[in-house]
């Protein structure tokens, strides 16, 4: 039963909080021991709201999550594995730990009650609206970044923030591409209202703008870094690659970005790159 917990908090998806490091690293500070940790604390805090999202959601969508294909095979309440009182103590056991940190942390309080409330709202309602949804889960990125941002203490340029914005946006609209080719529309009831055509169209929109914004903070804000831009290119042709003459495209960017080595090597050379160049 413990593995069917640990599963409900989806701990492949933890590695979307490592964006929380973004400020850390842009503001000179990876090295700071201090700042460090605060950004780690903020790091445990986002896993711990993220699963209590998680675990909200796989309760909400139990019915639609029995008709998908793979979710009913792999999420515990699905497979009926687990049931919904576990699900229910494994939410206030995660709460009662995460008010416990954050007494600690007082300062990024009220960004993680965003977090939970915009993502609340996402499952309950945004989810189904055509747009909103690949918007709300985008901004939910930008609200870790922001998280990262204030716990040590330091501002983040606005280009940066649109870019971060604009490459969730890509991502998420990715998976709602693989969705719909896995479950032919039937998993949540919004990709009804799409098409490969439409989200195709906000994927080239996203990734241009991400490439643009990206290149004007190296510019104006960081010179320094332009010789990364490059990187950017080949990380988002790489994924179209993938998207285009992959027999089975995942439905998780998570595990398409991790499965695939040239995309690995890609960000590892990217981090470095940016360390040694600020």
């Amino acid at each position: 039963m413990f593995k069917d917990y640990f599963l409900l908090m989806r701990p492949f998806q933890w590695v979307k909080n490592i964006i929380i490091f973004i400020p850390l690293i842009f503001s000179k500070k990876l090295f700071e021991f201090d700042s460090f940790l605060l950004s780690f604390t903020v790091f445990i805090c986002f896993i711990l709201a993220s699963s209590i999202i998680y675990i909200f959601n796989d309760i909400w969508d139990l019915k639609e999550d029995k008709k998908h294909p793979l979710k009913k095979k792999t999420r515990p309440l699905a497979n009926n594995n687990l049931k919904k009182k576990d699900a229910y103590f494994l939410v206030v056991f995660l709460g009662l730990l995460l008010s416990v940190i954050l007494k600690f942390n007082i300062s990024i309080l009220g960004i993680v009650i965003t977090f939970l409330i915009l993502n609340i709202f996402y499952s309950i309602y945004l989810k189904n609206i055509v747009i909103i949804d690949l918007i709300t889960i985008s901004l939910s990125y930008l609200v870790r970044v922001l998280a990262g941002s204030v716990a040590i203490n330091v501002q983040l340029s606005g280009w940066l923030l649109i870019c971060i914005f604009c490459a969730s946006l890509f991502l998420i609209s990715f998976k709602r591409i693989a969705e719909i080719k896995i479950s032919n529309f039937k998993s949540r009831l919004v990709l009804k209202k799409y098409n490969n055509e439409i989200l195709l169209k906000i994927i080239d929109v996203s990734s241009t703008c991400c490439i643009i914004f990206y290149a004007l903070y190296t510019v104006l804000v960081n010179p320094n870094l332009i010789f990364t831009l490059p990187l950017i290119f080949i990380g988002f042709f790489r994924y179209y690659y993938l998207y285009y003459t992959a027999k089975i495209f995942e439905e998780s960017p998570v595990k398409i970005i991790f499965s695939d080595k040239p995309i690995i090597a890609l960000l590892i050379l990217w981090v470095v790159s940016v360390l040694i160049a600020i």
